[in-house]
């Protein structure tokens, strides 16, 4: 939450080391958030690029269907839209992905 990279960038590394990575990154929290939709919801463009070269899935929605592109649309998280978008490479699909009230990201 205040963004420390380093101590961020060791534990993506000791999760690495895992057998099952993808199940951690991917982990979603008590408000079924993804790390990768904290670091949207953040803004913090760092550990969204770290987390997707982790592999992290971006299109993994949160128990309303937004996934973490819908949360950048919404917060106006420009940088990490860009990003998202420039890392995913069925984008058309992933675009046209809408919440469950039917809301689009774009």
């Amino acid at each position: 939450m205040n963004k420390q990279s380093e101590p961020f960038r060791q534990i993506l590394k000791t999760v690495a080391a895992s057998d099952d990575t993808n199940f951690v990154i991917d982990e979603r929290n008590g408000r079924t958030l993804t790390p990768l939709t904290l670091a949207v919801l953040l803004d913090a463009l760092e550990f969204v690029k770290d987390l997707l070269n982790y592999k992290a899935d971006p299109t993994i929605p949160n128990e309303e269907g937004d996934c973490p592109l819908h949360f950048a649309a919404k917060y106006n998280n420009i940088e990490c839209a860009r990003y998202l978008l420039a890392s995913v490479p069925t984008s058309s699909a992933f675009i046209n992905q809408s919440n469950y009230s039917g809301e689009y990201e774009g």
